[in-house]
């Protein structure tokens, strides 16, 4: 998948979410997984990104189903030969416990891989589904997928802060809570994790995003 660019009106560039907060938090749970797979002698950098492409098969499927795709096409829309065998199961496996996950929950989408840009601020985001889930008010939701044990971290949090503002800012009713709903690749294996308060995670992503503009300026330097 191409990688996003996001614009302000003025034409310069700002970055995004994801990035912001990958470059400027710490991950410490990315240092165990890469120190176990070392102690089995796999690459982390090739498990890293045969998980991350996983994952956007899954995003790529669940945003195919929401918008009314036959469940029978979605599979060979959405996985490429780019995928493991592995790999392919466990996107498979993802979607499978979203399908669990849907039977037991009401989606309307209002919009889905929405990218806004916030113009005070100067960064810019795509969220999985701004819409409206078991008949509540409009919310943002975003998909996660994960191995056996599905977790949310403080950085979800962040992000769904980062992604609330960009709806408020550019106009979208939103009075919801804002959810992660994270699903392993274990049948049936989900968990749904909704955020009230977003006011200290918004604060923390502005000192994340400062310190990201300050990286740019830096990084000119040498």
């Amino acid at each position: 998948m191409p990688r996003q660019i996001y614009k302000k009106k003025n034409g310069d560039r700002v970055g995004g979410v994801t990035t912001i907060i990958s470059n400027s938090s710490p991950k410490p749970q990315l240092m165990n997984w890469a120190w176990k797979l070392g102690k089995e002698g796999k690459d982390f950098n090739v498990e890293r990104k045969n998980a991350a492409a996983a994952g956007t098969a899954t995003h790529a499927m669940i945003e195919a189903h929401i918008g009314g795709t036959d469940a029978q096409d979605i599979g060979g829309l959405c996985l490429t030969d780019d995928l493991t065998p592995d790999m392919t199961t466990r996107a498979n496996d993802c979607f499978d416990t979203y399908l669990h996950w849907k039977e037991q929950n009401e989606v309307e989408a209002i919009e889905t891989e929405l990218s806004l840009v916030s113009e005070k601020y100067g960064y810019g985001g795509t969220m999985d589904l701004y819409g409206r889930i078991n008949d509540g008010p409009p919310c943002v939701a975003d998909w996660k997928t994960s191995g056996k044990a599905p977790r949310i971290y403080p950085e979800v949090l962040v992000q769904l802060a980062a992604y609330r503002q960009l709806l408020e800012e550019n106009d979208r009713f939103v009075i919801g809570e804002a959810h992660a709903v994270c699903f392993g690749i274990d049948e049936h294996d989900h968990r749904t994790w909704s955020a009230g308060e977003l006011d200290d995670a918004f604060a923390l992503f502005l000192l994340y995003l400062e310190a990201y503009k300050l990286r740019k300026i830096v990084e000119k330097r040498v």
